[in-house]
């Protein structure tokens, strides 16, 4: 009894505080989150090292992704610094930044889910790049960097079966 006692009582302190650590995602979450509508704001600040501007740009990203289905730091950083080249000297609201924070955040977090989600995510990036006067071929620029670094967090599409 005392053996059951033991172990029943580990798995419960296991469990509390398996429930403590998961209890704290969303807050580091949303934090990581602010950082990278935080970094996408201030890339419209040309006056600051654009090299610096995209590193932290990129850090940012690489932090939100999931463990198991990174990115690749070289596909991130190509987004990072078209992304900030892009943005570089633009006015923009804090909502449109956290727009394309969240277009990202959907585009890190598509593995396993359906291939329209993914497709959204990326058009309402376009849409937020085109409404702050990212110029048409700098959008479908970046939208493919953005794309393929979805496609190494999703991995390979399905081969359609032949008849």
């Amino acid at each position: 009894m005392n053996v059951v006692d033991s172990s029943g009582w580990r798995v419960s302190l296991w469990m509390l505080l398996l429930a403590g650590g998961l209890a704290g995602q969303p807050s580091a979450q949303k934090d990581l989150q602010k950082e990278l509508t935080s970094k996408l704001s201030a890339s419209q600040h040309a006056h600051r090292d654009a090299t610096q501007r995209s590193d932290e740009l990129m850090n940012a990203i690489m932090a939100l992704a999931e463990a198991g289905h990174r990115p690749s730091r070289t596909s991130v950083a190509t987004l990072a610094r078209e992304l900030t080249e892009a943005l570089s000297g633009r006015k923009f609201p804090t909502a449109a930044a956290n727009q394309l924070a969240n277009s990202i955040i959907g585009v890190l977090h598509s593995a396993g889910t359906a291939t329209a989600e993914f497709r959204q995510s990326i058009s309402r990036f376009e849409k937020t790049l085109s409404g702050i006067g990212v110029s048409a071929t700098a959008t479908q620029t970046i939208a493919r960097r953005l794309t393929e670094v979805g496609k190494e967090v999703r991995g390979p599409e399905d081969t359609p079966l032949r008849p």
